[in-house]
């Protein structure tokens, strides 16, 4: 069961300062009386053991989780006054696994290496919404939630293809989009931010007084549109590396203009492995009573990232903490 945020039923005002009083501004989420909590149903089964006198540990869990009664916020007309209004839409299933593996490789008086490695995989639908999709703010309508596949799946315009599924190009070897038999230019579902899969491989070494704490994270198997690419492709702003490739005679001429409308070609593999943390350590007893024990270290996270995105960072989201609007950039 979740529950709803307070006063979330009521269009609410939020302080704003006018002439140097206090004042007033109505929200743009519209209020709904009708909205009700998520209700959630789930089975979960799993074991956690140990071997080894404990030196190898293994845990497991499965769970399937049908949520009913979703809750997303749908954008609304503008001449409603409103942005967007917080509403139950349909249903929604999560079904995965999650394994650890824990393990004390090296044990002594004086030097001791543990690690822990994690996997885990999820696979999420959503169905029962009206109309068969929603678009989600704060995506310029990109992100949607469509019936019979994953929350946040990207919808846009892909390329036109011959038969074999080759991109067709016209005579002067430019593309178009994708359109119906009457010209109507067709959008489907060109990108998937949810990941295959998720992991982490952690290794904890101490030596006397002295530790070292390494983590490394997966992600892998999913998409990012990189719509900060396809703005600083547009001529207004300089074109970008797109621009110099058809300058130096890899593209040509117009193919960046063509594709421009094009979001099939501003997806990117987004797959990852990063250092997430990396923390080295001495611990030290002072002989003062004011303190008995007396820990230095240095740390540092994400320092190193190994992927193939152009972008900065294929862990992004424009739109913050949502949970619908994922694996877009723009201008992260």
């Amino acid at each position: 069961l979740s529950a709803l945020q307070a006063y979330e039923r009521y269009a609410n005002y939020n302080p704003q300062p006018i002439g140097g009083q206090t004042g007033l501004l109505p929200s743009t989420r519209q209020g709904n009386p009708d909205i009700k909590p998520e209700r959630q149903q789930e089975l979960e089964v799993g074991f956690d053991m140990g071997l080894l006198d404990n030196r190898l540990g293994l845990e497991f869990s499965y769970y399937d989780v049908n949520v009913d009664d979703l809750l997303l916020e749908r954008t609304v007309a503008p001449s409603t006054g409103f942005g967007s209004r917080l509403e139950n839409v349909g249903t929604m299933t999560n079904k995965g696994f999650e394994i650890m593996l824990r393990g004390v490789a090296v044990q002594s008086d004086d030097f001791n290496w543990k690690l822990t490695g994690t996997y885990s995989q999820n696979r999420n639908e959503v169905d029962g919404i009206e109309g068969g999709l929603i678009r989600l703010p704060k995506s310029f309508g990109i992100s949607i939630a469509r019936n019979g596949e994953p929350l946040g799946v990207i919808d846009g315009f892909y390329y036109a293809r011959d038969a074999s599924g080759n991109i067709q190009l016209d005579a002067n070897g430019l593309p178009s989009r994708a359109t119906d038999e009457n010209g109507v230019v067709l959008r489907q579902t060109i990108a998937d931010p949810n990941p295959d899969w998720v992991g982490s491989l952690i290794n904890e070494f101490t030596y006397k007084k002295f530790s070292l704490y390494v983590q490394f994270d997966a992600v892998q198997g999913f998409e990012v549109f990189n719509f900060t690419d396809r703005v600083n492709s547009r001529s207004s702003f300089g074109g970008g590396f797109r621009d110099a490739q058809e300058i130096r005679g890899e593209l040509p001429r117009g193919f960046n203009n063509a594709a421009y409308n094009i979001w099939e070609r501003y997806i990117e593999d987004g797959s990852f492995v990063k250092l997430r943390e990396l923390t080295l350590s001495y611990t030290t007893n002072p002989n003062t009573p004011a303190i008995s024990n007396l820990r230095i270290f240095i740390q540092g996270r994400n320092l190193l990232s190994f992927d193939d995105y152009t972008g900065w960072d294929p862990e992004v989201s424009t739109s913050g903490q949502t949970n619908g609007v994922r694996g877009f950039d723009f201008n992260e």
